[in-house]
C-alpha cells in the first residue's frame, strides 16, 4: 500500500533492489524484486525484446525496469531512493554498468555494440539519482545446493526474481523480434 511504502521511505530503511533474467532460443524474459527494510514492497515481471535475445540483454531489461519503477514509486511517494543496493547474477552486466558510470560520454563504437540502448537507459536512468545505487553481483541459483531459507538475502532476492522471470516465460512466452525503442536511444 502507499502508506506502508511512505512508512518505509520516510524512515529512509534500506531498500534492495534484485533483477533476473533468462533467455531460451528466440524468447527471453526478466523478473524483479523491490524490498524496503525487511517488507517486500513490489515484483515485476515482463518480456526482453529482440530477434534472438541472450541472457545479457534479458538481466539487462530487468535491471532497467525495477531502476524505472522504483523512480516512479519515489516520485509517487515524494521521497527520494537513499541507502539503495541492487543485486544481479550477471557479472558481466554488473561490470558493464559499473564501469559505465565513471565515463562522461558515449564513443560511436559503443553505440552500435549489441544492447547498448538497454545500457544507455540504465545508465541514463542511474544519474538521475542523487546517491547511485550499490550494485553488487549475487552467485545465481545458490537454491540448488542450499535451502531457501539458509541463504543471503541477497541470494534469496535473486533466487524470487528468477522465479518472477520463469512464471513470466512459461505463462506469457513467445517471439518479440520487433523492439520498441528505448527512451534517449537517438
Amino acid at each position: 500500500s502507499k502508506e506502508e511504502t511512505n512508512r518505509c521511505l520516510e524512515q529512509q530503511q534500506q531498500i534492495y533492489l534484485a533483477s533476473d533474467g533468462g533467455a531460451i532460443p528466440g524468447r527471453a524474459s526478466y523478473g524483479w524484486i523491490l524490498q524496503i527494510g525487511d517488507t517486500q514492497i513490489a515484483r515485476g515481471k515482463g518480456p526482453t525484446f529482440g530477434d534472438d535475445p541472450r541472457s545479457f540483454r534479458a538481466e539487462g531489461y530487468g535491471m532497467l525496469a525495477i531502476l524505472r519503477f522504483l523512480v516512479r514509486l519515489c516520485e509517487f511517494c515524494g521521497s527520494k531512493p537513499l541507502g539503495t543496493a541492487m543485486f544481479c547474477d550477471n557479472l558481466a552486466l554488473v561490470n558493464r554498468i559499473i564501469k559505465r558510470l565513471h565515463c562522461t560520454r558515449w564513443y560511436p563504437n559503443e553505440t552500435i555494440t549489441s544492447d547498448w540502448d538497454v545500457i544507455q537507459a540504465i545508465i541514463s536512468t542511474l544519474q538521475t539519482f542523487d546517491q547511485c545505487p550499490y550494485i553488487e553481483h549475487v552467485k545465481g541459483h545458490q537454491d540448488d545446493v542450499t535451502a531457501y531459507a539458509l541463504l543471503s538475502l541477497e541470494a534469496q532476492l535473486n533466487i524470487d526474481a528468477d522465479a518472477a522471470a520463469t512464471e513470466y516465460q512459461e505463462a506469457f512466452g513467445g517471439r518479440r523480434w520487433k523492439v520498441p525503442r528505448i527512451s534517449g536511444n537517438r
